[in-house]
């Protein structure tokens, strides 16, 4: 029997809830899990991607890059709870409105940050994770290294979901560094044609 993306969620926060002993912090969980999924079949991929992320980063910090309005789902919450209860996530978006989408939904959270502007434009201190959905493709016309070379020089590790210009994308991302896992080819999803984790070479 599958089970519906919205119920693994709450699973899932009622089992690592346990991990936190900030009060302001759980309630920020609960508004983020309460989102609408959009149930398609990116949920259960971007989901289980970044399940596995975390588990095989464990980073401290993550900076979500065009971290936009959450129509996509909930998973800051996922992001959050993964990291327990020291762990900082910072969401950069243009959007301003977006970006107080965000704010809203994670007041309280002390060891939540967003910034509003250009990620290419900005400077950024390195992360551990970096987390990009749909992101890279806003260039797919254009040249998108240096897209790529900003992200990694702002993260150790890069979650994608996203397109690639590339004439062959899997041996692109492997030129990039040491691809942890990749799922090609999206179903339904065409869009977006690579899902992953890669550790930047440095």
């Amino acid at each position: 029997m599958r089970i519906a993306p919205w119920v693994a969620m709450a699973i899932t926060l009622v089992v690592l809830s346990a991990n936190h002993d900030d009060d302001d912090d759980l309630d920020t969980l609960c508004r983020c899990s309460m989102v609408s999924w959009d149930l398609d079949s990116r949920a259960p991929i971007w989901t289980d991607a970044i399940r596995r992320a975390m588990r095989t980063v464990r980073p401290a910090t993550v900076i979500d890059v065009g971290c936009g309005p959450f129509r996509e789902g909930p998973y800051v919450s996922q992001v959050l709870l993964y990291m327990g209860p020291r762990g900082t996530y910072l969401g950069v978006d243009q959007d301003s409105e977006t970006i107080a989408r965000h704010a809203e939904l994670t007041r309280g959270a002390a060891r939540v940050s967003h910034s509003c502007g250009d990620f290419l434009a900005g400077e950024w201190p390195r992360h551990d994770l970096a987390i990009t959905k749909c992101f890279v493709c806003l260039f797919y016309q254009g040249d998108q290294a240096p897209v790529v070379e900003k992200i990694r020089a702002a993260a150790d590790w890069w979650l994608f979901y996203d397109s690639f210009n590339h004439p062959d994308p899997t041996s692109y991302l492997r030129s990039l560094g040491t691809v942890e896992f990749v799922i090609e080819r999206c179903p339904g999803n065409p869009e977006y044609t690579r899902c992953g984790l890669l550790k930047f070479l440095r």
